[in-house]
């Protein structure tokens, strides 16, 4: 029998075992899934708004091939912000509810994880403190090491604009560190997000202490590299003098520390109500101010030393995301930049330790220059960057922008700050210095006028380690110089447009407690 006179179905025999292979393989893809498992949500309570990671398996490909219910309800997509076969990503709804979190497909639905709202805590939580009292429920991570984020939730925070504070306390030593809203990247009633400070250790206690009362102490830290030291607490008091007259809408802008910056304040007082006091405080001078008018205002500051000698031999230190550097050095020192890549080839900073690196940058920049603070110390570079370069001193900004600029030569985040040093004779000096971005370590100081890097003394008050951009108030203003004390080359305030520009003059003292 010839192959043209079989039947037409069986001379299809190949398409017919190529669609039976195909269904066995569809089978066996259909049977080898299994239902899906949660090992871990993280965190477990939560508040809406929040992002939840869920890590497990079998979880699906797409969000098309599993179903995630919460207490019940599926969230939309809209708040679905990655899933892959082991970990979702996903927003908490605003109306969700305490409850099981479940993940299910094809195959079945996990076992229930508990998930709880902390907007609707039961009841029975609520009798742990009278109400408004606040109340630390949550710190994510636990233990945190210096530069890390750390994320406290609960209750009874405050909205940061009261007088509200977050305290930490160690048993042993070290400094006790105290942060305002303005130190934290975020402050709610519920929430607070701030970056673990460097000196904070295992026996850090945290209270949130507001009007209300404060909180039950709440332990959280680990042993990180950098030890805090000595702590000082001082008032200072800043001066703005107008030698010009003043137009009818002339503001001010003062500088405060940065939280970044780790030197806590308070607003002692101030010859005028400020009308903000976030980040910065801003004044509107009365028009009827004469030449020689004065703005004055009290801030109480608190600062520590932070001493690290590098990573002892053993284990990597845990690793964190690395912060970003300031991009502005680099752009400063732009026209010497080949003369900064023979530097950094010179000083062999392409070493994968950090910290050798950084020691590598400090004993080149002291072999070639020598920090010159005999003059008034401002945020700018006295003279074209390469004839600088010919000299053999430089000023403390010009110093610390140059050690900033190399460290990006050299993939090294690095950041200007900004601030004063106290002298023996309490006199108060404005200083700039740099930090470099070392992960496990956080932010590691260098003043190359007072010591080695890693080591900066309890007389620094740092301000600024970003640039502020200083809240205008006017619809259409016009800035004034010279810069803001402290400031990282910001101008003093605003005027109306087409107004003549006011002169003013920067003074700061210390004075008694």
């Amino acid at each position: 029998m010839t192959e043209r006179s079989l039947p037409a179905w069986l001379r299809a025999w190949p398409f017919w075992t190529l669609a039976i292979l195909l269904v066995l393989f569809l089978l066996m893809l259909v049977f080898s899934r299994k239902a899906p498992s949660i090992t871990v949500i993280e965190p477990s309570m939560a508040v809406p708004g929040d992002t939840i990671v869920v890590e497990g398996r079998y979880f699906g490909r797409s969000a098309q091939e599993g179903t995630l219910s919460l207490s019940g309800e599926i969230p939309p997509p809209s708040l679905i912000k990655s899933w892959t076969d082991k970990r979702i990503e996903f927003v908490v709804p605003e109306d969700a509810e305490s409850g099981l979190l479940t993940i299910s497909n094809s195959q079945g639905t996990s076992p229930g994880v508990l998930f709880t709202n902390t907007v609707l805590i039961p009841t029975v939580m609520k009798l742990v403190a009278p109400p408004r009292v606040p109340l630390l429920m949550d710190a994510s991570p636990d233990q945190p090491i210096a530069g890390q984020w750390v994320t406290l939730r609960g209750r009874g925070f405050g909205t940061g604009d009261e007088d509200v504070h977050l305290l930490f306390r160690q048993k042993k030593s070290g400094p006790e560190i105290d942060f305002q809203p303005s130190d934290a990247a975020a402050w709610t009633d519920r929430q607070v997000r701030f970056r673990w400070p460097a000196g904070a250790g295992s026996k850090t206690q945290l209270t949130i202490v507001t009007p209300r009362g404060h909180s039950a102490s709440f332990p959280l830290g680990t042993d990180g590299p950098v030890q805090g030291g000595a702590v000082s607490t001082i008032r200072v008091l800043i001066s703005a003098t107008f030698s010009s007259a003043v137009t009818p809408k002339t503001i001010l802008w003062g500088s405060l520390p940065q939280g970044e910056a780790e030197t806590t304040w308070s607003l002692v007082s101030s010859s005028l109500v400020p009308l903000t006091s976030r980040g910065n405080l801003t004044f509107l001078i009365p028009p009827a101010a004469s030449p020689g008018k004065t703005v004055q205002w009290t801030l109480s500051l608190t600062t520590w030393a932070k001493v690290w000698g590098g990573f002892p031999s053993g284990p990597v230190p845990a690793q964190i995301p690395p912060e970003s550097g300031d991009s502005r050095s680099a752009v400063l020192w732009s026209s010497t930049q080949a003369t900064i890549n023979q530097w950094a080839a010179a000083w062999r900073l392409d070493t994968s330790d950090p910290w050798l690196r950084v020691n590598r940058l400090a004993n080149g920049l002291l072999s070639m220059f020598q920090p010159d603070l005999s003059q008034p110390q401002h945020a700018r570079l006295s003279g074209d960057p390469a004839e600088r370069l010919k000299g053999k001193s430089l000023s403390s900004y010009e110093m610390a922008t140059l050690a900033s600029a190399v460290a990006a030569a050299s993939s090294l985040p690095a950041r200007v700050v900004s601030g004063f040093v106290v002298g023996p004779t309490k006199d108060a000096a404005v200083r700039f210095w740099v930090v470099f971005w070392i992960a496990g370590a956080g932010w590691v100081s260098w003043d190359p006028a007072a010591g080695t890097p890693g080591t900066l003394d309890q007389h620094h008050f740092a301000f600024e380690t970003l640039p502020v951009a200083a809240q205008r108030l006017l619809p259409a203003s016009q800035t004034f110089g010279p810069e803001r004390l402290f400031g990282l080359g910001e101008p003093s305030g605003e005027i109306q447009s087409g107004e003549p520009k006011p002169t003013v003059s920067w003074t700061v003292k210390v004075v008694p407690q």
